[in-house]
């Protein structure tokens, strides 16, 4: 299902509702949504705990550190479910996007899942490597095949041309998320992928 035709390269006929309910969409609100949880948790607790830090013990600042905080504490596994559902759907529905994403530019078994590093010359170096994670969080399999940008056509469509000649742009989306989350979901709090996955999920 796309949610927008090609014709002689320009974009038309955009149908906005299947942009924005799309097979992604269940995932992705899911994924949001504890992730919002989360962040307002640990965001009202942190303010609290100042105040507990500077001395304030009474019985309101204690449960205005502990309700939010233990609200956030147990969401903190339910998103390492839901981003390894997120996880799989990428993988399986989106492997141009997936590559971009982690800057893997040939296709390979047992792909290493890459920490920060830079782009040089349209290859990502200076990235700590993980090895078969990438494999494994995608597809369970540490030995499983990952899609590079190599196997990318180059009249695919316009969103795998523009992954394909710009993946430094997706990869500072990917790591813009916190580490922690980062293994289950490929960054849950990163806006830019949000979009992407919204918008042009059936674009590759």
């Amino acid at each position: 299902m796309a949610h927008r035709d090609l014709v002689s390269g320009e974009v038309t006929d955009v149908r906005p509702w299947e942009a924005m309910f799309n097979p992604a969409t269940p995932p992705q609100t899911v994924h949001m949504i504890v992730a919002a949880f989360m962040v307002t948790g640990f965001g009202i607790a942190s303010v609290y705990a100042v105040a507990l830090l500077r001395g304030r013990r009474d019985r309101y600042h204690r449960l205005g550190f502990a309700i939010p905080f233990t609200v956030a504490a147990l969401l903190s596994p339910v998103q390492v479910v839901v981003g390894d559902w997120a996880a799989h759907f990428v993988g399986e529905y989106q492997p141009t996007k997936l590559a971009a994403m982690e800057g893997l530019a040939r296709t390979e078994a047992g792909a290493p899942l890459s920490l920060g590093g830079v782009y040089v010359d349209g290859e990502l170096r200076y990235a700590v490597e993980v090895p078969n994670a990438l494999s494994l969080l995608a597809k369970w399999d540490p030995d499983a095949v990952i899609m590079g940008l190599d196997q990318v056509p180059d009249d695919r469509s316009a969103s795998s041309k523009s992954a394909r000649r710009q993946p430094g742009s997706l990869r500072r989306a990917a790591d813009a998320g916190p580490f922690s989350d980062r293994l289950p979901m490929f960054h849950p709090l990163a806006p830019g992928r949000m979009a992407l996955w919204q918008v042009d999920w059936a674009g590759t």
